[in-house]
C-alpha cells in the first residue's frame, strides 16, 4: 500500500498554504470539501427548500451513522449535538443525582467539562477536583484512587487543552466499570486526528465537536454512549427528533427512540451537517490511522527540533502513548503572539506557553518556521 499524499491532503486547506497554521487545537481551518457542501446547501435552501426540507431531515441519521462507523461505534450509539458542551450537558443532566453523590475530574479541565458538573452543587453532588501531580498532569490512575463509595460519575479530556497530556481512557473506563461508576470523556482535542474506537476504549460517553480537528465551522458535534449507559444517563431535552413516533406531532408520548438517538432535541445546523458529512469521508478517503501517524511523527518532530533550539516542551518524557498532537511550549514573553503574528504563524498561545496542535496537513517546514519565530 503506497505512503498517503500529503501535500494533496494539505492542498484542500487554503488556510495552511497562505500562513504557517499550527491553531487547530483552537480551530480548524476550512477545508475546500467542507466549504462545497456547505455552499451546495446554501443554494439549495436559496432555491428549493420546499422541494429538500424533508431530504434535509432525513440525512441527519445518513450523517450520523457515517460518524459513528468512523469513529468506531455503532450507529446506535450516537446522537448529533451542537457541540461538545451540549454532550457533556446531556450527561450531568440526565442522571438522577441523590444529595451526596460525586462527580470526580480534574482540577485543571476546561471549563466546558466543569460547569455541567458544577451545577449539580445546587443537587447537593459533590465535585472531587483532583489537582495535577509533579508533572503538571492528572493520570487515570489518580482518579480512579480519587472514586469513593460516593462516586457516580469520573470525567476527564481525552486530551488536555493545557499540555496535550494523553488519558489512558481505556484504563480509566475498565477501573470505572469494575468500580459500578460512569466514565464520561470529552475529546474535543482527539475527535478529528486521532484514530478513535470507541467501542475499544470502553467508556461510558464519549462527546466531541467539529470545529476543531474536522476542520469545519462550529455548530455541530457528536455524542457517543454504550447501550447500557442509556439505563442510567436519560434525556434531559427532548424534543421531536427524540422519539420513535417524530413525524406525529400530536401524539404527545415520550416513547423514545430505542438507540441514541432519543438524545437529539431538535433540528440540526444543515450546512454542518453535511460538512460534516464531507470531512468524515475525505479524512477516511486517507485513513483515520495514516492520520493520526503523520500527526503523531509532526509532534515528535517538534520536541526534538524544540531542544535543539533550547526550548522546552513539556511531556518530553512521556510514553509516545501519553503524547498527543497537542504540544506545550514553555514561553514566557508577554509579546508572543505578536511574535507569531509577524512572522505569520499562528499557533494557540496561553499566559505563558505556545500550544500548537497539528493535524496531517502540516509539515516539517511549519515547524522550522514555528521554531525560528520563537528564537527570534
Amino acid at each position: 500500500m503506497s505512503a498517503p499524499d500529503w501535500q494533496s491532503f494539505r492542498s484542500v486547506f487554503p488556510a495552511v498554504n497562505e500562513s504557517t497554521y499550527l491553531m487547530t487545537a483552537r480551530r480548524g481551518p476550512l477545508s475546500v470539501p467542507a466549504r462545497r457542501a456547505i455552499e451546495r446547501i446554501l443554494d439549495e435552501h436559496t432555491h428549493r427548500p420546499g422541494e429538500l426540507v424533508f431530504v434535509w431531515r432525513d440525512h441527519e441519521r445518513v450523517v450520523g451513522d457515517k460518524v459513528a462507523r468512523y469513529l468506531g461505534a455503532s450507529p446506535k450509539s450516537i446522537a448529533l449535538t451542537p457541540s461538545a458542551t451540549a454532550g457533556l450537558a446531556l450527561a450531568a443532566n440526565g442522571i438522577v443525582w441523590k444529595e451526596g453523590d460525586e462527580v470526580v475530574l480534574p482540577s485543571i479541565e476546561f471549563p466546558a467539562n466543569v460547569y455541567p458538573w458544577m451545577q449539580l452543587e445546587r443537587h447537593g453532588v459533590k465535585l472531587r477536583r483532583i489537582p495535577p501531580n509533579a508533572l503538571g498532569v492528572v493520570t487515570a490512575a489518580m482518579l480512579l484512587e480519587a472514586i469513593t463509595p460516593r462516586t457516580r460519575v469520573v470525567t476527564a479530556s481525552h486530551v488536555s487543552f493545557l499540555n496535550g497530556y494523553r488519558i489512558d481512557v481505556a484504563a480509566l473506563a475498565a477501573g470505572c466499570r469494575k468500580r459500578g461508576v460512569l466514565s464520561v470523556i470529552d475529546a474535543a482535542q482527539t475527535g478529528g486526528w486521532m484514530a478513535i474506537e470507541f467501542d475499544a476504549l470502553g467508556c461510558d460517553v464519549l462527546v466531541g465537536l467539529a470545529q476543531k480537528y474536522f476542520c469545519f465551522p462550529d455548530g455541530l458535534g457528536f455524542f457517543l454512549i454504550r447501550p447500557d449507559a442509556m439505563n442510567v444517563i436519560k434525556p434531559s431535552a427532548p424534543g421531536k427528533m427524540s422519539v420513535k413516533h417524530y413525524n406525529e406531532f400530536l401524539d404527545h408520548r415520550l416513547d423514545y427512540s430505542e438507540d441514541a438517538w432519543r438524545f437529539v432535541s431538535g433540528s440540526m445546523a444543515t450546512p454542518q451537517l453535511y460538512a460534516f458529512e464531507a470531512m468524515v469521508e475525505f479524512f477516511a478517503s486517507y485513513g483515520k490511522e495514516a492520520i493520526d501517524r503523520r500527526c503523531m511523527e509532526l509532534q515528535a518532530h517538534l520536541r526534538k527540533e524544540c531542544t535543539k533550539a533550547g526550548l522546552l516542551c513539556m511531556g518530553n518524557d512521556w510514553s509516545k502513548a501519553e503524547q498527543s498532537t497537542v504540544v506545550r511550549i514553555e514561553y514566557p514573553y508577554p509579546d508572543m503572539a505578536e511574535r507569531l503574528k509577524r512572522a505569520n504563524v499562528f499557533a494557540s498561545t496561553l499566559k505563558d506557553a505556545v500550544r500548537p496542535g497539528f493535524h496531517a496537513y502540516n509539515t516539517e517546514d511549519d515547524i522550522a518556521k514555528l521554531i525560528a519565530a520563537l528564537r527570534r
